[in-house]
């Protein structure tokens, strides 16, 4: 910083600041001796600031201090000290939730707000994987002429080799111990979709469907029907396909194959696959 010592006044007097009228209760704009206006004001309580305010080197940083300066909703701003909760400088690991339906979401304008979300938008839908199953060799002899009505692993969830269920809430079960009808145990839209595994079934007919049995008895109903039909030497099919159905309380669903023509071998781990999607 250069020294005004031994310079003269007229030489150096636009170096030299001043406030116009003096420094008093209302402030004013700090200038040089040139009337060159800075972006500092001043009165006798406030220093004001009319443009950035710079730091040389950035203040040092804390993770302790729940003490901070803020602007206030004043015209200009003020600043202002407020004493802040510990959790401002905190880390917070939220824990994990399963039954809240409260969130903590951004608006359109940034800002956070509460919404209560409905308690379907955390429910996992239920879902039955049931694997076809058969006491002897793993596999089912199929007869020409002969309906059969596919039975089903028992249901564990920590055996491949079983059937799987994802439902809590017992929605989804098989009706008896014979485990040929999964029983519906809440109204809803459904996807049925079966995967089945054949050989032995060069020049076979095979007829598939998917029948629903409804609550109370009657007649059941075919909701779907697939016909696999080969006239040469492949010994080897799958027979896949799928429909949604809006089922009812205590309806079931069940699967049925026949050889029209011919004889095959259904495979044990062919599958039934059932989920509520509404």
């Amino acid at each position: 910083m250069a020294t005004l010592s031994g310079e003269k006044i007229k030489d150096k007097f636009g170096n030299l600041l001043q406030v116009e009228g003096g420094i008093d209760s209302s402030t004013r704009t700090v200038e040089d001796g040139l009337a060159r206006e800075s972006a500092l004001k001043l009165s006798t309580t406030t220093v004001e600031i009319d443009g950035d305010l710079k730091f040389t080197a950035a203040p040092t940083t804390d993770n302790s201090e729940t003490t901070a300066l803020l602007l206030d909703n004043s015209t200009p701003p003020k600043m202002v000290k407020r004493e802040l909760s510990s959790l401002a400088v905190t880390p917070i690991s939220p824990s994990t939730g399963t039954t809240e339906t409260a969130a903590i979401l951004i608006d359109a304008s940034g800002n956070p707000v509460q919404r209560d979300l409905a308690t379907t938008a955390f429910k996992q839908f239920p879902r039955i994987l049931a694997r076809a199953y058969f006491d002897d060799d793993g596999d089912k002899a199929l007869a020409q002429g002969t309906p059969y009505k596919i039975v089903y692993a028992p249901i564990d969830n920590n055996s491949g080799n079983n059937s799987f269920n994802q439902d809590d809430g017992g929605i989804l079960t098989f009706l008896n111990s014979a485990r040929k009808i999964v029983n519906i145990g809440e109204d809803g839209v459904y996807k049925i979709s079966i995967s089945l595994f054949l050989t032995d079934c060069a020049n076979t007919i095979i007829s598939t469907n998917i029948t629903k049995n409804p609550s109370g008895g009657g007649a059941g109903v075919i909701l779907c029907e697939g016909i696999r039909e080969k006239s040469n030497a492949t010994s080897k099919s799958m027979i896949s396909f799928y429909t949604t159905a809006l089922l009812g309380e205590d309806d079931g669903i069940e699967v049925n194959i026949e050889c029209t023509s011919g004889t095959a071998t259904l495979k044990g781990g062919s599958t039934l696959d059932i989920e509520k999607i509404a």
